[in-house]
């Protein structure tokens, strides 16, 4: 039988997050060949191929993982999230396609990163781990966009990674909202892991994302950035969301 769920109110943030994800009503084969089209004269590179063909393959995990968890939860609010988050990686990857097409004339093949990205995140059998990696890592990606957005600026490529970093931020803010927030009893779905396994999947995100290879990146991409300096702000913005999600367990705990 079927695991219906309903609430009685959804709280003001999650409306929020909700109204927001309302607004972004771009059509991602319309959007990019326009995109395109106004930059005519620009040199697009080897490079901003590749990384935009990988990008296909990281949205489209984003999509799956997603479609998952929305499938795995009981809580009614945290599913209309999901549903937005579905939505949103289903245009992504999208778009990233129209731009490798354009660009490239095919999309290239995913690399071994991201199979690694696929099978880890869906490797968790706890749906709560499951939420936790796949917010973490839109953060790590919310934060690399920032970099791509600057470094492809005189691409369209750039325009479209501003433009999906406004969804990537919202995801994380409803993951990191979704897992902090209480239910009837005073529990949060964060409160439900034990320390270990939320370091341990902090760990193996840490792992995937690689700060010193984003580093390594940006500084090949923006020669004006220092790598170090890159990989020190990627990883202190990540403690930052770790070290919140932990205050919520533990304190509801």
């Amino acid at each position: 039988m079927h695991r219906f769920s309903a609430s009685d109110a959804i709280d003001s943030r999650t409306a929020s997050l909700l109204r927001d994800a309302r607004t972004s009503t771009w059509e991602p084969a319309g959007y990019v060949r326009d995109m395109y089209q106004r930059r005519r004269s620009q040199q697009v590179t080897e490079l901003a191929w590749s990384i935009a063909s990988g990008s296909v393959y990281a949205e489209q995990t984003g999509l799956e993982v997603a479609s998952r968890l929305l499938e795995e939860t009981d809580d009614y609010a945290t599913k209309l999230i999901l549903a937005t988050a579905v939505n949103d990686e289903a245009k992504h990857s999208y778009a990233f396609q129209e731009f490798a097409l354009l660009a490239g004339g095919s999309v290239k093949p995913p690399s071994e990163r991201t199979q690694e990205l696929f099978d880890t995140l869906f490797g968790y059998e706890n749906s709560t781990e499951r939420f936790l990696a796949h917010t973490l890592m839109e953060g790590y990606a919310a934060d690399e966009f920032i970099f791509f957005t600057a470094a492809f600026g005189a691409e369209s490529l750039g325009d479209l990674y501003g433009l999906i970093r406004r969804d990537e931020s919202r995801h994380v803010a409803m993951g990191m909202h979704r897992l902090c927030a209480r239910d009837t009893q005073g529990t949060t779905q964060i409160s439900l892991l034990p320390p270990e396994r939320i370091d341990a999947v902090e760990k193996s995100c840490r792992e995937l994302a690689a700060p010193t290879v984003i580093g390594d990146l940006v500084a090949r991409l923006l020669p004006s950035k220092n790598a170090d300096e890159v990989s020190a702000w990627i990883s202190r913005r990540h403690a930052t969301r770790v070290t919140a999600l932990k205050a919520s367990a533990f304190t509801a705990a």
